[in-house]
């Protein structure tokens, strides 16, 4: 016999571990006995049953396993629904945002443009008020001449008659 015809035997021989410690595998196996029924559980940790349990242990397995995976799938579901409704919340909350960034950046550029009118207002408001009041100095300072110019003709009428456009007045004849 050659050894390259032996060797699939080989592979497919199992080795069976008296208990569990001795096994490579003993975490993962109670672990895994912690989802399945106590039965199996019971079986490994004890060290009890060398061979395989082909009853209904190995039925009650596949049941409880069936249902995990069953469990998974919905709770998968569940995740993967909740994720989409995030995601779309996410995308509607983000264009607010965005219209909400572009509406405060337009409104920032009308309160600019309004304050700068009302400043404009306020300083051509102030030039005019300023204007007025010169304006008045001006025509009060004028009455005043007018007054004194007439009290001053009117003193210099009595002596000497002349009109107020320089002429001499010609004499009443009647």
């Amino acid at each position: 016999m050659d050894v390259t015809d032996d060797f699939p035997q080989q592979q497919l021989k199992r080795r069976r571990f008296e208990t569990v410690t001795s096994s490579p595998f003993a975490t993962q196996y109670i672990s895994a006995a912690s989802t399945s029924s106590l039965n199996i559980s019971k079986n490994l940790t004890t060290g009890i049953g060398n061979k395989r349990n082909r009853s209904e242990n190995g039925v009650i397995n596949l049941d409880v396993d069936s249902y995990v995976i069953e469990e998974q799938a919905s709770e998968i579901q569940k995740l993967k629904a909740e994720n989409t409704k995030l995601n779309t919340s996410f995308n509607t909350l983000k264009t607010e945002n965005a219209k909400a960034v572009h509406e405060n950046i337009f409104l920032k550029r009308l309160v600019t443009k309004q304050h700068e009118r009302t400043t404009q207002t306020q300083t051509e408001l102030e030039a005019a008020r300023k204007y007025k009041n010169e304006a008045d100095d001006r025509m009060s300072k004028m009455e005043q001449l007018i007054l004194q110019l007439r009290y001053h003709l009117q003193a210099q009428g009595q002596s000497n008659p002349i009109n107020i456009i320089g002429f001499h007045q010609p004499p009443d004849v009647y």
